[in-house]
């Protein structure tokens, strides 16, 4: 599970730099976690696109958990990226968050 939000890519919020733990995404991993589901968190805050897709590419993940930012227009863009990496391509993607619908 990640969010896909890259605080390098956040002008805004470099400047404030007050970035949050991914709260949404802990809560349902401890869930998922204490009904034996493995899992596994990947914060992207301090990562980076090239960072996220060697990781997919590595592990070829089942099932992956997108909880997507509140920017339409990011959220679209991230999931069009999404859906080119080769390592998802056998990977049913999960999209999660208040605008997955404008996607």
């Amino acid at each position: 599970m990640t969010h896909g939000y890259f605080l390098a890519e956040d002008s805004k919020e470099q400047l404030i730099m007050r970035p949050y733990s991914p709260l949404g995404i802990l809560y349902i991993s401890a869930y998922l976690e204490q009904n034996n589901f493995t899992n596994e968190v990947y914060d992207s805050t301090f990562g980076s696109l090239a960072e996220l897709k060697n990781l997919l590419e590595n592990e070829k993940p089942d099932l992956m958990v997108f909880i997507q930012p509140d920017d339409q227009a990011e959220c679209a863009q991230n999931n069009r990226v999404y859906k080119r990496f080769s390592s998802l391509q056998h990977t049913k993607i999960i999209l999660g968050g208040p605008e997955v619908t404008q996607s």
